[in-house]
């Protein structure tokens, strides 16, 4: 990325009214997650050829300001994809993604109605909308998307740790174990997944199991909050007082 950047500086310094050199650096920014940069380069694409602009920017700027965490702005840049080309699939996923991060579960769902209805085979747009009607506590209709969205992905071993983790708070425990076993086929060390199925033995009582697995997901990201608590709580649970100090580190544990 940084060669990348280097090359289209040297271009932007030849003739500094070519707009697909900034729109190139901007993506090379973006690559590196230096967002500030990136919507400065694509703002300045399409400053310079607005019609340039209509095709690439507004989506690669969009996104830029959905990762550092500009929601509005991110809705604004979507909206005008949106309005210039109703059948972008991907830019109401990614609208959906902006009003997620704003906490507007609804919204979020819409936009991703609408993806789903322009391009049924995106199994992105049905994670995205499994997760928001998580965050509503509508684990079933979760459930489902997950499902499809490992239908079409079967691969990705976050789709298959989604669904265990949305099994587990449904209660159905052995199905959810099976998820978590075939996430953690695909990728065997991940914090995450480690934690889902640590979640799972806790709920089934397996306190053992279960401080077992939650010490494998802490040696992986020593501070994962969620295995900091769930290791507490099963540690309480076998009467060990010694946990408690573990348990104030973690202020807010969500579904758990």
């Amino acid at each position: 990325m940084d060669a990348a950047i280097k090359d289209h500086t040297e271009a932007i310094g030849l003739d500094p009214n070519d707009a697909a050199s900034y729109e190139g650096r901007g993506e090379a920014y973006s690559n590196k997650r230096e967002w500030g940069r990136a919507i400065d380069d694509f703002t300045k694409a399409m400053d310079l050829d607005p019609e340039y602009g209509r095709t690439y920017c507004y989506c690669h700027r969009g996104l830029a300001y959905l990762n550092k965490g500009d929601f509005n702005r991110a809705i604004e840049d979507y909206t005008k994809v949106i309005e210039l080309n109703p059948k972008v699939a991907a830019a109401y996923t990614a609208r959906g993604g902006a009003y997620g991060g704003k906490g507007d579960w609804d919204r979020a769902v819409a936009d991703y109605d609408k993806a789903v209805e322009l391009d049924p085979k995106d199994a992105a747009a049905y994670n995205s909308r499994g997760y928001a009607y998580s965050k509503k506590g509508g684990w079933d209709r979760a459930i489902e998307d997950y499902s499809q969205a490992i239908k079409l992905d079967g691969k990705r071993a976050n789709l298959w740790n989604s669904r265990c983790w949305a099994r587990a708070i449904a209660g159905q425990l052995q199905e959810a174990l099976s998820d978590c076993n075939q996430s953690l086929n695909l990728v065997p060390n991940d914090a995450n997944t480690r934690d889902s199925h640590a979640f799972i033995y806790l709920k089934m009582g397996k306190l053992e199991d279960a401080i077992a697995d939650y010490n494998v997901a802490l040696g992986l990201n020593p501070n994962l909050a969620a295995s900091l608590y769930g290791r507490g709580v099963a540690k309480l649970k076998k009467g060990d007082n010694r946990a408690i100090p573990t348990l104030n580190r973690r202020k807010e544990f969500d579904q758990k």
